[in-house]
């Protein structure tokens, strides 16, 4: 059930579904053909043995290596192998990390040709220009100098009727179409600008993990890089690239400063909104109300020009600022003097 699975992570399916039925009383026993193939994680194996499959009173066994919680006869032994068995992972990431980096440093590329290249057929650890998708690359970069984001030039690239990177290796293998083949993303776009390849040179160990129990990649700081110019023919300059760099950069510094005064909002905008229901079935107004919810009050002169009396009032609200009070307005009447009616 388990194939294709490493001993070192316990979140595998076979793992997992086995462990549903156990948390619900119904296992009695756990058997294993030994206890490489259920984890060679030294501390998370004794967790199991020793705490969880007792807590639910699941008896466990090993038939190779003769383990039985039953017996408990072999618990020290069964410590031991657990240390063998997750040395094995160790010593095979050290060797496998250190056969990486030898390879990293030679100049030879360490993953996939990104769009834009394809693999040399005379020689696999070697790019060359992909004819269809190199001048793609080129006009996306310079759509960029010219002012355009990521997602205005995927919108574009939609227009024109662009294959994505996925439709056009699904049209080269002869494999079923996407469903809109002509849909950029922008994340895409920005994943093709960030892509240093593209000036001709070998980028390697661009990301890494803490352990071999981790799967988290983390980004690599670009002095931790090996970077090897002109090993592949460049699609941009190296000042066009920079120039690119630049743009995103203040890019994401405009779109982190939006987002910080729309959080800004969105808090102003709960606290009244919170105020507001404090406050939901108020039959007067107090002054602690009206402090509360209140900051100042601008009156204006009166406004009679119209043949209307006009006055303008400005109330500026707690949290979200100025709201403007309709006019109220009373019609203007003159005056006049009482004086004695005429008789006949």
């Amino acid at each position: 059930m388990d194939d294709g699975y490493t001993g070192t992570n316990f979140n595998r399916p076979g793992v997992q579904e086995g462990f549903d039925p156990v948390k619900q009383g119904l296992v009695g026993c756990w058997l294993v053909k030994d206890l490489s193939r259920f984890g060679r994680d030294y501390l998370t194996v004794g967790q199991y043995t020793d705490i969880i499959f007792p807590s639910y009173d699941v008896r466990f066994i090993a038939v190779n290596d003769g383990v039985d919680s039953e017996r408990g006869d072999s618990e020290g032994m069964a410590a031991i192998r657990n240390l063998f068995n997750e040395w094995y992972p160790r010593d095979t990431s050290k060797k496998v990390r250190v056969s990486l980096h030898q390879r990293g440093i030679s100049g030879k590329h360490m993953g996939k040709p990104p769009y834009g290249y394809r693999c040399d057929p005379a020689d696999k650890d070697h790019w060359i220009l992909d004819e269809d998708a190199a001048p793609i690359v080129k006009y996306i970069f310079d759509l960029t100098v010219s002012g355009k984001g990521p997602d205005a030039i995927a919108r574009i690239l939609e227009d024109q009727k662009v294959l994505t990177t996925k439709a056009l290796y699904a049209q080269r293998k002869g494999k079923p179409m996407p469903e809109r083949p002509y849909h950029w993303a922008g994340q895409s776009v920005a994943g093709i600008l960030e892509r240093m390849e593209y000036t001709g040179c070998t980028c390697n160990f661009k990301i890494y993990s803490k352990s071999y129990k981790l799967k988290q990649r983390i980004p690599n700081s670009p002095e931790d890089m090996f970077i090897l110019p002109d090993t592949q023919d460049a699609i941009v300059s190296q000042a066009q690239w920079d120039r690119v760099q630049e743009r995103l950069k203040l890019e994401i510094e405009v779109t982190e400063e939006w987002l910080e005064t729309q959080e800004t909002m969105s808090a102003d905008v709960d606290a009244f909104v919170a105020l507001t229901q404090k406050y939901v079935d108020v039959q007067k107004l107090t002054p602690t109300i009206v402090n509360e919810y209140i900051k100042k009050i601008e009156v204006f002169p009166p406004d009679k020009s119209s043949g209307k009396r006009v006055q303008k009032v400005k109330i500026y609200f707690n949290f979200v600022d100025d709201v403007e009070i309709p006019v109220i307005s009373e019609p203007v009447v003159a005056k006049s003097t009482p004086g004695r009616r005429k008789t006949a």
